[in-house]
């Protein structure tokens, strides 16, 4: 599953464990994120998830993990506007710091 037209996050996943060629690829375009756990556990396809969104499904074993030990890293960007006041910077703050507790840093 892909998220749209420009994830290319599966295939070069595969690419680079497997050496199989990212052109000719057939998948499906899910633009949701919980959509993609739900489609995973209704076994109707295999992707890349989060590992904090599926926590509780790996422990249980509604999911299993195909690759044990060896995901992705991404770096995360808030985008915002540099003038931002009020509301907006204190929204922008708080995912900061939620962030910062909850994700995985490369130094992690």
């Amino acid at each position: 599953m892909v998220f749209d037209r420009f994830d290319d996050m599966h295939t070069q996943f595969v690419y680079e464990r497997f050496r199989l060629p990212a052109a000719g690829w057939r998948s499906h375009m899910v633009r949701s994120s919980e959509a993609f756990v739900k489609m995973a556990k209704l076994g109707v396809a295999y992707c890349l998830i989060p590992r904090l969104m599926i926590e509780d499904e790996l422990q249980s074993g509604a999911l299993i993990d195909l690759c044990p030990g060896d995901g992705i890293t991404r770096h995360l960007y808030w985008h915002h506007f540099t003038t931002e006041s009020g509301i907006l910077a204190e929204m922008t703050k708080a995912c900061l710091n939620h962030a910062r507790q909850v994700l995985r840093s490369n130094t992690d």
